[in-house]
């Protein structure tokens, strides 16, 4: 009798532990799911153990305090001597004290006797810490985070960012504005980071102008959607390696090059940019690019063009000939300033629905030749400065164009100094030209077709028309006289 109670204490012990054990496993799933998976990314698993989670990013950014000049995530027993008689804060989500924040001066202490891991949410985590000079993640594991946006915008004094070459971050889906405005950050090595699941690259590395290193040559981006200003204004990067870059899905490269002014080559070759449809100030102010090859891009579905090369200033080429430009409707400023050019073939270009030619081919002093004889211009409405300071031209054929409804020709031929001959068809009109001051200012060589020489005392739009000779002077000749 007293075995078989002896057996039955043992199986209710043995009972009672293994429902002990479950409902533990239950509790940490359920408090773990409350806490990891702020944002779904699909079907993932993620297996935290040994590790507690920090509060969100901009929580954790409050709770720092903008004074703050040094980060440290580290193991409590590594920083004992540091921390001693110091009141924590407890940092972990569920403000437990598992993660505690010690402040020592300008210094912060972010530890654990386990290991860290960054909230699903790292929106804002160090944004506009102005004094922040350098940040360790000794301790920080960046496993389940979905959200880096804008993670360290601001943080114009950051120097240092260690331990972050092999970031865990194949989860992450937004790195928008990640590090806009580290201006003091001269290396970046993020070589190691698994990009497969970003959708939004806007602005990551908007106006770090002080890096001269950035290695993400080997980053997926086959399902970002958006890469306008991702490296606007990194002023002093002389090398840039995205020629693996996969950007089928990219719908938004504007001004993604914006001001990279130390790069001397870039290989865009292979890009296909068939979803494109907002290309404007893609190279603007990429004043060192000698050679640059986008001949074979898909230009089908662009609407705006506008500022694309605009000072790009030593091109000496540029094969567009190609391109299909039938959907754009804004060419503003494109290649002003391309004093480099020698040549450009834009005779095939179908323009029907620009609206706006303003500055067009402005400073392009080096072309001795456009053809734009074929071009449609019956939705225009700016020509200001389309031809200003093409000081090389000998000739211009504008025989096709319908200028109806153009408002602006102010400064149009500006400083064509050896501009002879223009020639005109039946669709030149001036009618609803509003604003032609300077139109034909210093453009000495000019002559109409039956002798009309250039007159400074006529440089708007009075003598914008086919030379009717004496009586009706004008400075273009008809299409129909040209030799």
């Amino acid at each position: 009798m007293k075995s078989f109670t002896k057996k039955m204490k043992r199986k209710s012990i043995l009972v009672l532990l293994s429902l002990f054990a479950v409902f533990f496993l239950l509790s940490v799933t359920f408090t773990m799911s409350k806490y990891v998976i702020e944002k779904p990314v699909g079907n993932i698993t993620l297996t935290v153990t040994g590790g507690d989670v920090l509060i969100p990013g901009l929580e954790l950014r409050n709770t720092l305090g903008t004074s703050v000049t040094e980060v440290v995530f580290g193991r409590t027993e590594d920083y004992v001597s540091e921390i001693v008689g110091i009141k924590p804060k407890n940092v972990d989500v569920k403000r437990s004290g598992k993660i505690k924040l010690y402040a020592k001066g300008t210094k912060a202490y972010i530890l654990s006797g386990r290991k860290i891991y960054a909230n699903s949410n790292c929106f804002h985590t160090f944004y506009d810490l102005k004094e922040l000079t350098s940040v360790d993640f000794s301790n920080f594991d960046t496993g389940m985070v979905t959200d880096m946006r804008g993670m360290f915008r601001g943080c114009t004094k950051l120097t240092e960012v260690k331990n972050i070459t092999s970031w865990n971050v194949k989860n992450v889906e937004d790195m928008e504005f990640l590090f806009r405005d580290c201006t003091s950050l001269t290396a970046l090595d993020l070589s190691g980071w698994n990009t497969e699941k970003v959708t939004d690259l806007y602005g990551a590395f908007y106006n770090c102008s002080s890096l001269t290193s950035l290695d993400v040559s080997s980053w997926d981006t086959s399902d970002v959607e958006n890469i306008a200003d991702t490296f606007y204004s990194c002023s002093k990067l002389t090398s840039l390696d995205v020629s693996k870059w996969n950007i089928d899905k990219a719908t938004q490269m504007h001004y993604i090059f914006y001001n990279c002014s130390s790069l001397t080559s870039l290989d865009v070759s292979k890009w296909n940019t068939a979803c494109v449809a907002d290309m404007s100030g893609t190279f603007f102010g990429c004043s060192s690019l000698t050679s640059l090859n986008v001949s074979s891009w898909d230009t089908a579905g662009v609407t705006d063009m506008s500022y694309m090369f605009r000072n790009c200033g030593r091109l000496t080429s540029l094969d567009v000939s190609s391109w299909d430009t039938s959907d754009v409707t804004n060419m503003n400023n494109m290649f002003l300033g391309c004093g480099s050019l020698t040549s450009l073939d834009v005779s095939s270009w179908d323009t029907g629905k620009v609206s706006n030619m303003r500055n067009l081919f402005r400073e392009c002093s080096k072309l001795t030749a456009i053809d734009v004889s074929s071009w449609s211009t019956e939705n225009a409405t700016d020509m200001f400065c389309m031809f200003y300071g093409c000081s090389s031209l000998t000739s211009l054929d504008v025989s096709s164009w319908n200028t109806g409804i153009v408002t602006d020709m102010s400064h149009m031929f500006y400083n064509c100094g050896r501009l002879v001959s223009v020639y005109v068809g039946s669709g030149w009109n001036t009618d609803n030209v509003s604003s032609s001051g300077n139109m034909f200012t210093l453009c000495k060589n000019l002559s109409g077709g039956k002798g009309t020489a250039f007159n400074d005392a006529y440089t708007d739009k009075a003598y914008a028309r086919i030379d009717g000779g004496t009586a009706n002077p004008g400075y273009f000749t008809d299409i129909a006289d040209k030799p």
